[in-house]
């Protein structure tokens, strides 16, 4: 670019100064010949004095004068030969040296040549560069979209192990249901448990008997038939079946009530958020929408605590200080996961939402339940 022009641009200037140097080198010349002209000049005229001093001596008396001038003018020419002579040593000294100085122009030159040479190949190797830098940034791009989509995938894997625990959780729940069902029908000459000859489910095994009980109808309390026996009237103690469970992360149960009705309704709202990042986790959103619901669940849990601990404060609880901590401890942590997702971090891993997780419900269970009596006692419910 600059650097080469700037380049050519010395070369042709060197260029025109060995050009100009050449010229000064005939100069030189011209001026010797000019030189040795007056130098032959001087010589005839002191020929010529000296033959007119000769003619002077012949002629005695008369040619006194002449003689006298003839010597002038042999000094004269002996004066111009003698200045002659020096300048045309000067000016042959001085062309050698124009020679010389020429001479190192042209090595010049070639060397600004060779330069510009290898100028043009560091160009072309820094633009090789640049393309490989360019290609490099865009293989990282590749590999960073890569690696997004593998933790997406990952996500998306472990909540369908979680459903499909949470599904068979379910399904052993339902097994024990009817277990507790059939367990209640008794036929003649047959003990509790079997049905016509079919053995039910064996509630400590969990297995199936010998033979496969057929397809379940309802129960009729009149003794009217039911696969082709004969059923009396069913047990009016009839098991309770168990709570359905849900796709969430978390399921709220009176186990985790902590015996004061708004925070216990606050806390279902915090389940709701950690449940909601569960999910955008296994559909696969982006992390705009995990992060709009990452805020709302740092923005919840902050005006949360602050009126627990306003609570705790108006009644005095001793616990106060124990649970700022925690409260802090929580706060931070989802903060410092948020800041990551806005500076362009990877989604939501599996450890945060076992960590959100675990912190709450440990939570809940052990430093919120004890203030349950505290509170009950000041007749806060």
């Amino acid at each position: 670019g600059a650097i080469r022009e700037t380049a050519d641009s010395g070369r042709k200037q060197m260029m025109d100064m060995v050009a100009a140097m050449a010229e000064i080198n005939s100069s030189s010349a011209q001026i010797g010949k000019i030189i040795k002209v007056i130098d032959d000049i001087a010589f005839q005229t002191n020929l010529l004095a000296l033959n007119a001093a000769v003619e002077a001596a012949r002629a005695g008396a008369h040619g006194k004068g002449f003689a006298v001038v003839a010597e002038e003018v042999r000094n004269l020419a002996g004066r111009s030969a003698k200045a002659a002579k020096e300048t045309s040593g000067l000016i042959e000294g001085s062309g050698k040296k124009v020679e010389k100085g020429a001479e190192i122009a042209k090595i010049t030159s070639e060397s600004l040549d060779e330069i510009i040479g290898h100028m043009v190949k560091v160009s072309d190797i820094v633009g090789e560069i640049a393309m490989a830098s360019n290609e490099q940034a865009n293989g990282i791009a590749q590999v960073n979209q890569g690696l997004q989509q593998i933790d997406q995938v990952t996500q998306q894997n472990t909540a369908s192990a979680e459903e499909t625990a949470a599904a068979s959780e379910e399904l052993s729940s339902q097994s024990t249901y009817m277990q507790g069902i059939i367990g209640q029908f008794k036929l003649k000459g047959s003990s509790a448990g079997e049905v016509g000859g079919y053995s039910s489910v064996s509630a400590n095994k969990g297995s199936i008997g010998q033979k496969a009980l057929p397809a379940f109808g309802p129960v009729i309390s009149d003794g009217s038939e039911w696969g082709g026996k004969s059923l009396p009237h069913a047990s009016s103690t009839q098991p309770t079946e168990p709570k359905k469970s849900n796709s969430g992360l978390i399921q709220w149960s009176s186990d985790l009530s902590v015996g004061v009705t708004k925070m216990d309704d606050q806390h279902k709202v915090l389940i709701g958020y950690i449940n909601d990042l569960q999910k955008s986790m296994r559909e696969g959103k982006g992390n705009d929408e995990v992060g709009r619901i990452l805020s709302g669940l740092g923005d919840y849990t902050e005006s949360h605590f602050g009126e627990e601990e306003s609570l705790m404060r108006v009644y005095k609880y001793p616990g106060l200080p124990k649970q700022e901590e925690y409260h802090k401890i929580f706060v931070a942590k989802i903060r410092e996961e948020q800041d990551k997702l806005e500076n362009g971090g990877l989604s939501i891993s599996v450890n945060l939402l076992n960590y959100l997780k675990s912190w709450l419900i440990n939570h809940i269970k052990g430093v919120d339940k004890e203030y349950e009596g505290f509170f009950h006692s000041k007749g806060v419910e």
